[in-house]
Formats: structure tokens, sequence, C-alpha cells
């Protein structure tokens, strides 16, 4: 006659087995609470919800991860095309902002901290924008007919004089230019999205 034995389970196993549960419960929860967890990928590289939850501190959540998700496809976009922008261009063009604006530097701080933004934010901003320009520029020659079309759109006096209207049309160029930028940065930007380079983890 076989005998067959009952085990029974080890008090002290039980234990331990809960003890590791709780352990791989609690690291899940702190995952989460620390922003381990993806909520966008750009060809495999995360953006993780810490990212975006320290971003909506200062503004709403869609238009935040808008930006993350455009500063991910234009540094890939950068490495791409091997451009390359050295922090003397970002403090040069914020030089000259600040020359346009005829403010020294403890004016360009305070204006800085009342829109609750660091040095080193606004210099990622900068950067942004020269990435832009870099990559998105084009060789195009406006005509008189742009120029003055420009000016009477926004109700400004063609002035009679040529050296004062050559200044005009140096000025509107520069305006022209600049939307053109934007226009071809924005139709990259809609390219990128509709080849399905992006991936959204949460409706926001």
């Amino acid at each position: 006659m076989i005998i067959k034995r009952t085990r029974k389970l080890n008090p002290n196993l039980i234990k331990k087995a809960v003890y590791v549960l709780l352990l791989i419960v609690a690291f899940l929860i702190g995952a989460i609470s620390r922003g381990f967890f993806p909520v966008a990928m750009v060809d495999g590289n995360i953006i993780s919800t810490n990212q975006l939850n320290q971003s909506l501190k200062k503004t709403s959540g869609k238009q935040v991860l808008n930006l993350l998700i455009a500063q991910k496809l234009l540094e890939e976009e950068l490495n791409d095309r091997d451009v390359k922008i050295t922090n003397d261009e970002v403090l040069t063009e914020i030089k000259t902002i600040k020359k346009n604006m005829n403010i020294d530097d403890r004016q360009f701080n305070q204006i800085l901290k009342e829109q609750g933004k660091t040095l080193i934010e606004y210099k990622k901003e900068i950067r942004l924008e020269i990435a832009i320009q870099k990559l998105f520029k084009t060789a195009y020659k406006f005509t008189d007919t742009d120029i003055e079309n420009y000016l009477s759109a926004n109700n400004i006096q063609k002035s009679p004089q040529s050296a004062i209207y050559e200044s005009q049309k140096i000025a509107v160029e520069n305006i022209l230019t600049k939307q053109r930028i934007v226009q071809q940065f924005q139709a990259w930007l809609n390219r990128e999205y509709n080849d399905k380079r992006v991936i959204l983890f949460i409706k926001v």
C-alpha cells in the first residue's frame, strides 16, 4: 500500500512570496508616479510621463506634448543631416535679441523671470529656432509685388523716399522669409506625423 504524504506549505515561504508580490506592486506604482512609463514614442525614443508632467506645470498638455515631439523630431533631423548648432550661435542670437529690444542683462533676466523661464530653458528655445532656420530656410527672391502686397495687407504706407523704402523692403523680406520658414517647418512636421513616426500612448 502506497501512502501519499500531503506536503504542507511552509508559512515562512508564503510570507516571502507575499512580500515579493508587494514589492513588485510597490515598484509598479512607484514607476508610474515617477514617470517611468511613456506617453509617446518617436522612432523608438521614449517621451516619458515625467517629461510631460514637468512641462504641464507651465502650459497645457497638448501644446507641451506637441512641443516635446517636435523637439525630438528636430534633434533627429539635425543628426541625420549632420547639422551642428554651437553654444556660441545660441549666445550670439540672444545677444542680438537683447540689442533689438534695447535691454541689458538685468532687464533680460527680469523678463525671463516674469515669463517663468530659466536661462537654460530659454537657450533651448533659441536652439530650436536656430535649428528650424537651418533646416528649412530656402533661397527665395521676393519681388516688389510681394513687398507691396505685404505693406498693403498690413496697412503700412509705402515710403516715397527710395532710401526709406529700401529699409522697408529689407524689413518685410525678413518677415516674409520667417513666414516661409515656419510654413516649410509645419509642412515637414505634418509629414512626419502622417508617416506614422509618432505613436501616442495617451490622449491629451
